[in-house]
């Protein structure tokens, strides 16, 4: 499959925040096919199971041991690095750091994204169903 129909090609062109599993397997899929290896070859380079590199690129080997992991990122050039997750914030100056709750419904997203904590809500919803004056008179 060549880059132009291959919607997953755009992936290993720079870093990429891996939030499933599955993400790790198409990053090295991807690596692995663009240097023209196949997983046979790949297994060999990094000395790890033919099984374990397929396994890892359908997304079959979510416990794949992490000395595993590095050794087939490493035989394709690529690094893995972490870094703090700006979500999360101490909710006590001695407890653990928990991740901000995400908007569960439709209206603590819009709160969320505009920032608009307590004012009406521009449209009908489950606080506000009949939507704002200004829509029922057809002034939007």
């Amino acid at each position: 499959m060549d880059d132009v129909t291959n919607p997953y090609a755009h992936l290993i062109d720079g870093p990429m925040d891996i939030v499933i599993p599955r993400q790790v397997g198409i990053y090295v899929r991807e690596a692995r096919k663009r240097q023209g290896l196949t997983q046979r070859q790949l297994s060999w380079l990094c000395g790890v199971s033919e099984r374990s590199i397929i396994a890892l690129e359908v997304g079959t080997a979510p416990g794949i041991r992490l000395d595993k992991l590095l050794s087939i990122l490493e035989s394709l050039g690529i690094s893995l690095s972490v870094q703090a997750d700006p979500q999360f914030k101490a909710v006590a100056p001695d407890g653990p750091p928990q991740k901000e709750p995400r908007p569960t419904t439709y209206d603590e997203l819009f709160r969320h994204i505009t920032g608009n904590t307590t004012g009406p809500l521009p449209y009908a919803s489950a606080e506000n169903p009949q939507g704002p004056e200004d829509w029922q008179q057809g002034g939007f």
